[in-house]
């Protein structure tokens, strides 16, 4: 359940398990790569924006209603 003004900005799987667990990890990115592959797991986009208007994406991250990535195009 989300609660207002919390919530998780990031994770960094290579800091957290990686560093210390370096079989485990490339074991886990060997699975997820599979999966893609496979299509049982997709990523999430949210949108997709031209360089030319990145402020107007940096404004949609900071306004946290984004679920999902947003994508630069060049």
């Amino acid at each position: 359940m989300a609660h207002l003004g919390v919530g998780v900005r990031s994770f960094h799987l290579f800091a957290t398990i990686g560093a210390h667990f370096p079989d485990l990890m490339a074991d886990s990115i060997r699975t997820l790569i599979k999966y893609l592959v496979e299509k049982k797991v997709a990523p999430v986009t949210h949108d997709r924006f031209p360089l030319t208007e990145v402020p107007q994406a940096h404004k949609l991250l900071q306004s946290r209603k984004t679920v999902g990535k947003l994508i630069l195009k060049p």
